[in-house]
């Protein structure tokens, strides 16, 4: 739990206790160790953790910080509590002090991680930190410790140890078969990509190579009108385009000139017929089925 700062009353100049301790060192230590507590006064007994909490960028190491520990307790400005294998250090005074200064409603309903030390026996621990920064005693790993905690609390052990290399986890979905859905995402990624679709788009008509029996100016230009004819009713391909020009050819240059510009009267019509071709007289479209048939008979394909 988050505390950014903590009250000092003006009385603490004139402390007894506080002159009691051994230097003025373990004074720093007593007073910068008020800003770490929780909202009740309660911070854990570990010297290596109060070294990397209280004074991380001083050169104390975590015997003077235990020694320092056990001076505040001598002293009565500091108990340490234990239950159940977990060890913790309060404030006496914390309640009369600061205690109520510190706590709203949310940090109340939330509560400390330390046990109550009201709740027990008041019991004192069964000794003070050693040079290692444990209370003698058997020691329980608190559940709520992780490796990047203990890491930050002991700097002093780590310091110029190489960082081990995180393992590469595996890419996602080893090991498990595609699903169904895999092969479309997989096309939809090559197009992504700008690789070109399996079927390549149709080149359009005007791609069509014109018969030599028809490359003449006056062809190139009905033609390309009759392209342009089709783009607005029913755009062609370039297969369609190709028959069409095959057609044209068995009629002959002049006669397909003729049967272009007769279709080109008629908006509506996508197919080229002769100006003689029934059904034109009475206005039909010229595309039932006897027009169709007399058509066909005209270019011998019937």
């Amino acid at each position: 739990m988050k505390r950014e700062y903590v009250p000092l009353y003006a009385s603490i100049s004139t402390s007894a206790k506080l002159a009691d301790l051994g230097s003025d060192t373990r004074r720093l230590f007593y007073t910068w160790l008020l800003a770490q507590c929780d909202a009740w006064g309660r911070i854990e007994a570990d010297a290596r953790v109060l070294r990397a909490k209280v004074w991380p960028l001083l050169d104390q190491d975590v015997a003077a910080t235990a020694a320092a520990l056990e001076d505040c307790c001598r002293v009565g400005l500091t108990v340490l509590h234990e239950r159940d294998g977990l060890r913790w250090v309060q404030v006496p005074d914390w309640e009369e002090k600061a205690g109520k200064l510190r706590r709203d409603d949310r940090v109340t309903k939330a509560g400390s991680k330390f046990p109550d030390p009201a709740e027990d026996s008041q019991r004192p621990s069964r000794g003070l930190p050693d040079d290692s920064g444990r209370i003698p005693g058997p020691v329980r790993e608190d559940s709520r410790s992780t490796p990047a905690s203990r890491a930050r609390a002991r700097p002093e052990e780590s310091r110029g140890e190489p960082e081990q290399s995180k393992e590469e986890e595996p890419p996602a979905g080893a090991g498990f078969p595609p699903s169904p859905a895999a092969p479309a995402a997989a096309r939809s990624a090559g197009r992504a990509r700008g690789k070109r679709p399996k079927s390549d788009p149709d080149p359009g008509p005007a791609s069509a190579p014109i018969p030599s029996a028809l490359d003449t100016p006056e062809f190139r230009a009905l033609w390309a009108e009759w392209i342009q004819h089709r783009e607005k009713n029913d755009p062609m391909t370039r297969r369609a385009a190709e028959l069409t020009l095959t057609k044209l050819e068995r009629m002959g240059a002049r006669a397909a000139c003729e049967a272009i510009e007769n279709s080109l009267e008629h908006p509506k019509w996508t197919s080229i017929y002769p100006p003689n071709s029934a059904g034109q007289g009475s206005g039909a479209r010229g595309d039932d089925a006897r027009s169709r048939e007399t058509t066909l008979k005209e270019l011998g394909l019937a």
